[in-house]
């Protein structure tokens, strides 16, 4: 049996068996997830901020050492190619078929949730398509490109992602909008493909439109 790094210590925190340190992060819920061995991020229903996920995403990075040994760089290099393929075609299916394309990348779990921009805190996968379905017929069009994007394979079947966005937004009535937003999330692989899992996305700053 592989010795392991990160032990769960409490819902909040996980106990480093290098340093012999509990990490405690309040507002953060760790489950150890023994099919996967690794341990899965959980936002409970409280304020969360970017500097959360941020330090999420630090956490798994460097507690994945063990996970991404198990990883040759032919695999490594293939999940971050399949990741990343699957976050251009997410966007590109919005630009076609508008928000409600969103449906088909999404996990459909009760592990489910996502800070979207302006809300403080995280809300469940039915919230996001009742949102969706309800703001689709709003716009027009709706292009988002990423501009950045850096992904970390945690194991063969989750990875932890971030990036920035440029994204430009035509209503119904013609006006567009330009924004810079800021996203770290994770995804995890099922039957039917990668799909997003858990983050947030915010609005970095306004951009000038058209």
């Amino acid at each position: 049996m592989m010795h392991r790094k990160w032990i769960f210590a409490g819902r909040n925190s996980i106990y480093s068996t290098i340093n012999k340190q509990v990490l405690f992060i309040p507002c953060i819920h760790f489950v150890w997830h023994k099919r996967t061995q690794l341990f899965i991020v959980t936002l409970p229903r409280k304020p969360m901020t970017m500097k959360y996920l941020t330090i999420i995403f630090i956490v798994l990075t460097i507690s994945s050492c063990r996970q991404t040994s198990m990883l040759t760089e032919t695999e490594r290099s293939q999940i971050i190619d399949s990741i990343r393929q699957t976050l251009h075609n997410y966007y590109a299916d919005i630009r076609q078929k508008g928000l409600t394309a969103e449906f088909g990348y999404l996990d459909h779990s009760k592990d489910f949730c996502w800070i979207p921009p302006g809300y403080s805190t995280p809300i469940s996968y039915d919230t996001v398509m009742a949102i969706l379905i309800r703001k689709a017929p709003v716009y027009r069009s709706i292009d988002n490109t990423w501009d950045s994007l850096q992904i970390n394979p945690l194991s063969h079947e989750v990875a932890a992602y971030s990036g920035r966005i440029h994204s430009s937004m035509t209503d119904s009535s013609g006006k567009t909008s330009v924004f810079a937003l800021t996203e770290t999330g994770f995804v995890i692989k099922r039957k039917d493909g990668w799909k997003l899992l858990s983050g947030q996305t915010s609005v970095s700053k306004p951009r000038a439109g058209n």
